[in-house]
Formats: C-alpha cells, sequence, structure tokens
C-alpha cells in the first residue's frame, strides 16, 4: 500500500529543499529506502493513536454514486457519506474538506484508474472516499473505495448489504473498518449510549447511537430511572428505579426487553458498576445499617462485603483489570475517593484537595 505519514511528510520536505532537486539522488533514495526497509513497499498508511499529539488527515468524501436502475433515493447520495464524515471527524483522526473545493474532473469516478489523483493532490487532500450505492425494493448495497492520494492507491475496499432503515448502522460499520485499517484499534461508531430523559413526564432510560441519533425509550416506569450501567457485553443494563418504592436496583435485557428486580434490600441499592468480565456487579447496600460497599453475582446474591466502615461509602467502580475497586467514601469528614486491593483488601485514600471529591472512573 503506502508508505508511512511521517516519511511521507519528510520526503515532501526534502523535495522543496534545495540540492536535493536530482534525479539521479531521488533514484538512489528510494532504492536505498526499500532494500533497508522491503516491507514499506508493500506496506500501509499508520496512524499512531498513542502518540502524544496526532496530526489530522485531510480526507476529501464526495457524494456517492446512485447506481440503482431508476435512481431510487436519490437523497441517500449526500446522507450516506455523511454520516461517514462526521464518524471520522469525531474520531480526532480526520479532517473531513469542504465540497466546495472539490475539482469535478472526474465526476463520477471510483476506480483506481479512472480517477484523477492530481486534481485532489492540488485541493490538499489525502486521502480520499469514493462510495456507491444500488437501492432495489427496501434493500440497499454500499460499496466504498479508501485512497491515498500521494500515491495514488487503494488503502481499503469495502461492501455491505442491509435495510435502508438501517443505512446508519451500515455507514457506522464502515466507519470502524476505516479506523481499524488505519489504526489498528476498533472503532467506537456502533457503540451505544444510555441516558435518563423526561420526554414522558417521567425520569425514563433511553439509549441512542454514540452519535445520538435513533433514539428510543427503554423503560415505562412511571416513575424514576436512575444511573444506567451498561454490562460489558451490551446486552443488559443496571439500574435504578423508585417505580416499587424505595430506591431498587434492576436489571433489564436489550435484546429481549426483559426487567427483573436485581436488590430489593431495605434502605440503599445503589451505584451498580459491572466487573470486567460481567460476572458481578459492585453497588451499595445499607440493609445492615450503614451504606457499605458489597459485590453481588447476577442472580442478586451478596458474594463478599468490601467495607465497613461508620463512613459512606458509595460509587464503586472496577478497575480495567478486575483487581481494584475506586470508590467514594465520607469517612474523612467530606467525600473523597479511595482505592482498594480486591485481594488483599487493603485501602489508600487517593485525594486530598478539595473538599468534595466524587464519580471515580
Amino acid at each position: 500500500m503506502a508508505l508511512p505519514c511521517f516519511i511521507r511528510l519528510g520526503l515532501r520536505f526534502l523535495s522543496g529543499t534545495r540540492g536535493f532537486a536530482s534525479p539521479l539522488y531521488w533514484t538512489g533514495i528510494f532504492l536505498l529506502f526499500f532494500v533497508l526497509f522491503p516491507e514499506y513497499s508493500f506496506g500501509r498508511i499508520y496512524i499512531d493513536i498513542n502518540a502524544p499529539s496526532v496530526r489530522k488527515f485531510k480526507i476529501a468524501l464526495p457524494d456517492f454514486i446512485n447506481q440503482s436502475s431508476n435512481n431510487e433515493h436519490p437523497r441517500l447520495a449526500t446522507t450516506l457519506p455523511r454520516v461517514i464524515s462526521d464518524d471520522l471527524d469525531f474520531s480526532g483522526y480526520f479532517s473531513p474538506m469542504d465540497k466546495g473545493a472539490f475539482l469535478a474532473e472526474d465526476g463520477g469516478a471510483t476506480t483506481l484508474q479512472d480517477i484523477r489523483f492530481k486534481d485532489w493532490s492540488v485541493i490538499g487532500a489525502e486521502l480520499l472516499l469514493k462510495g456507491g450505492y444500488t437501492c432495489i425494493g427496501q434493500r440497499l448495497e454500499v460499496e466504498i473505495r479508501l485512497y491515498d492520494v500521494f500515491w495514488g492507491r487503494q488503502i481499503l475496499g469495502k461492501r455491505v448489504l442491509g435495510h435502508i432503515s438501517r443505512s446508519r448502522i451500515l455507514m457506522h460499520r464502515l466507519g470502524n473498518d476505516i479506523i481499524k485499517k488505519l489504526t489498528g484499534h476498533e472503532g467506537i461508531f456502533l457503540s451505544k449510549l444510555a441516558f435518563v430523559g423526561n420526554t414522558s413526564g417521567h425520569k425514563e432510560l433511553y439509549i441512542c447511537d454514540y452519535d445520538g441519533h435513533n433514539v428510543r425509550q427503554i423503560t415505562a416506569d412511571r416513575s424514576i430511572a436512575l444511573l444506567p450501567r451498561w454490562s460489558p457485553n451490551g446486552k443488559k443494563i443496571v439500574y435504578n428505579s423508585y417505580k416499587d418504592g424505595g430506591t431498587m436496583l434492576y436489571m433489564k435485557d436489550i435484546d429481549s426487553g426483559a426487567v427483573r428486580r436485581f436488590s430489593g434490600r431495605s434502605g440503599l441499592n445503589i451505584g451498580a458498576s459491572w466487573s470486567p468480565d460481567g460476572s458481578q456487579v459492585a453497588l451499595t447496600l445499607s440493609h445492615k445499617g450503614n451504606p457499605d460497599i458489597f459485590t453481588m453475582d447476577l442472580k442478586g446474591r451478596i458474594i463478599k462485603r468490601l467495607t465497613s466502615h461508620w463512613g459512606i461509602d458509595v460509587s464503586p467502580v472496577f478497575s480495567p483489570d478486575g483487581t481494584k475497586i475506586a470508590f467514594v467514601s465520607s469517612r474523612s469528614g467530606s467525600p473523597q475517593i479511595y482505592v482498594m486491593d480486591l485481594n488483599s483488601g487493603s485501602e489508600n485514600r487517593l485525594t486530598f484537595e478539595g473538599k468534595y471529591n466524587t464519580s471515580p472512573s
């Protein structure tokens, strides 16, 4: 494919430096480079997302070509690339270009042989995404091709098929494919948000796509729902609700819609946090008088009491490796954050500045 972008930038810099204009010189440089680094002769663009700073790549996303026999759903020509453009812009690695700057010499060309890469290079594009779609009834087929403008090479080619009503999801999937190809890391564009809203007149739970589209109400308790927490596999949500009187904890299966009371002990049942493997949750219970932190299995049975202190202990959250829990305690006289090692049971106070430190993550 193409050379790493930092090498491309270096070559561009040298090409503009006096004394480096000799064709023989450049021939020698390229031959030497490919002898020393043969893997890059068929390498790929690489974006190091762990670098201290990441330069945004300018990407051009022209309207998609409607290849349907009767020109069905013409609006998709602009809405489909807009979804991908917004995804890539949100990622922080790309800067989608203004369509007003595009040159139209290659028109609807999508193949490597027909694209005039010079026209795209002139306006500063580094990456070019070409796409086309076909509608047959309510079925939608989309094909995209991602090109490196500098080298005039295809980086990625993908085709997806689905229902027209799920067109945004199809585009999010393609956005993830682009991120995966260029960074080696998974994209987030198919992830969901869970939140509390009061559109119905009550505080209910809703879920939506990461970008705020496809909002769907998932509870109808006609009460107060709070603190939704996704399971690691995204199939369940635990949340608090007052629908049965007190602050009880419930678990909802997203696919089936089934809801069951997860913890309905007297007093508080709040602040549930999933373990990384999804086998248990940590939460605050006060059925023994004082608000302390416990772990429970997925059947609602207490596994272990983690804290036993006169202070109020709330907001537990597991570390990514599952060996520690951060939580908030008032034992010092004001809310402060502590960390507990689950193997040894040792606790360390983490915050000392300020009198109100909460919500660890």
